[in-house]
């Protein structure tokens, strides 16, 4: 979203983030990358296999929220296993993407932002997603009333509302 933003400005009227990755965060995901790789591999092929057939909602993380359990046999389904996979792979390019172009003082100008985290979160993630919000001078963070990583499960309406506001961001 953020290289789509930079690159078409244009067709780019606001955003609103949802939980942002930080970018400079990809010392983990680089050590993982393997691993996670193999990971994902076995999962879709297990998906394949009826896996999810089998197992049901087992496979979602304790404390997900409802949806995301009613939703298990897309979400564990073998083609957005392997889609999530790809995704994963493909994230430190992204990162490295990112860097290059998008992170720089006032980058998106004065394009409505909205960056929305969720609460809970170690001082220095919010940090860096309020240095997000700030690289447009109508930039704001939203500290969202959960914990969990679903902040579009956890709290829609405020989603919705910040799409429906982005013209007219009220942080």
């Amino acid at each position: 979203m953020r290289l789509y933003a930079d690159r078409w400005p244009e067709l780019t009227a606001g955003m609103v983030l949802i939980d942002v990755s930080d970018e400079n965060a990809t010392t983990a995901l680089t050590a993982a990358r393997v691993p996670l790789a193999v990971q994902f591999a076995v999962q879709t092929t297990a998906a394949r296999l009826g896996a999810v057939r089998l197992f049901g909602d087992a496979l979602v993380p304790d404390g997900a929220p409802p949806l995301a359990r009613q939703a298990a046999p897309v979400v564990y389904g073998p083609k957005s296993l392997a889609a999530t996979g790809a995704e994963v792979a493909s994230s430190l390019d992204s990162a490295e993407q990112v860097k290059a172009s998008v992170v720089h003082p006032a980058a998106w100008g004065d394009r409505p932002t909205i960056v929305i985290a969720a609460a809970g979160q170690p001082a220095a993630a919010v940090e860096a997603q309020r240095r997000l919000a700030e690289l447009s001078s109508r930039g704001c963070l939203i500290i969202a009333d959960t914990t969990d990583h679903y902040v579009h499960y956890a709290q829609p309406d405020l989603i919705v509302r910040s799409v429906r506001d982005i013209h007219e961001p009220r942080c």
